[in-house]
């Protein structure tokens, strides 16, 4: 099975806390990133009359790199029709934090979580169209409206996007059109594998976990606390008889 080359690159201002090295480090079987992340200045306004930027303006935006199987461009602004991803010529695609960051980080989660998303998603958008991403005013049915923590919810309503940015899923209708569309069981398994590891930082994970289990959680709490105390209480009668052996030793020398 060979890696998805991914060229990624930035356009215009980036969120504070997106670094794009984070994703070029991250390990998978499925895709690589480009050692060359570049970024761009965004030199025009939006064309559109809701400040939104239309898909022509970002066509001569970056060009990819031949080597690479396809291109996504990160920027923070508006995107036609609002939506947060769009699909351009040329195996391109330009996503958006716009509107997404402040949702990810309301419920404590990173924009790489976000970001990976995307990036698994395209992969497998990839192979399922022979190697290619179709454009934007192609009429494709790789998405469905219900949310279902799957890469390909349709998200309508943003906030909808959180479902999937903890331990996302494939569900079994994608993955059946996935190999209808002869994308191989290979792949489709190792990205619902390497899925799983996208996930909350451990410490909200803990919260969670406190929040689903109270009553265990506060019982394994007291039964630390008296561990601890039976614990302590030895460790500091050991060192007194220590300390009252060694003393008396030394006044009888």
């Amino acid at each position: 099975m060979s890696k998805c080359k991914v060229q990624l690159a930035i356009v215009g201002h980036p969120p504070p806390d997106f670094d794009a090295r984070e994703l070029a480090s991250w390990n998978s079987n499925v895709f690589e990133i480009s050692s060359v992340i570049e970024s761009f200045q965004l030199n025009e306004d939006a064309a559109g009359d809701d400040w939104e930027f239309s898909d022509v303006q970002f066509e001569n935006a970056v060009r990819r790199d031949p080597t690479c199987d396809f291109l996504v461009m990160f920027v923070t602004v508006k995107l036609e029709c609002n939506w947060y991803l769009r699909r351009l010529s040329d195996n391109r695609i330009v996503f958006t934090f716009y509107e997404m960051d402040h949702i990810v980080r309301h419920h404590r989660l990173p924009l790489k979580n976000l970001s990976l998303r995307v990036l698994y998603a395209a992969v497998l958008v990839f192979r399922r169209y022979g190697s290619r991403i179709p454009v934007a005013s192609e009429s494709t049915n790789y998405a469905h409206d219900e949310t279902r923590g799957c890469l390909f919810d349709m998200n309508a309503n943003k906030m909808d996007v959180v479902a999937s940015l903890h331990r996302p899923c494939v569900c079994e209708r994608c993955c059946s059109q996935l190999k209808e569309a002869k994308v191989s069981n290979e792949l489709i398994e190792s990205v619902k594998k390497e899925i799983r590891k996208v996930q909350k930082p451990l410490a909200d994970r803990i919260i969670d976990f406190v929040r689903a289990h109270t009553i265990f959680s506060i019982f394994v709490s007291v039964l630390s606390a008296l561990v601890l105390g039976i614990t302590a209480s030895l460790i500091a009668a050991w060192v007194y008889e220590f300390m009252k052996a060694t003393l008396s030793s030394f006044l009888q020398a």
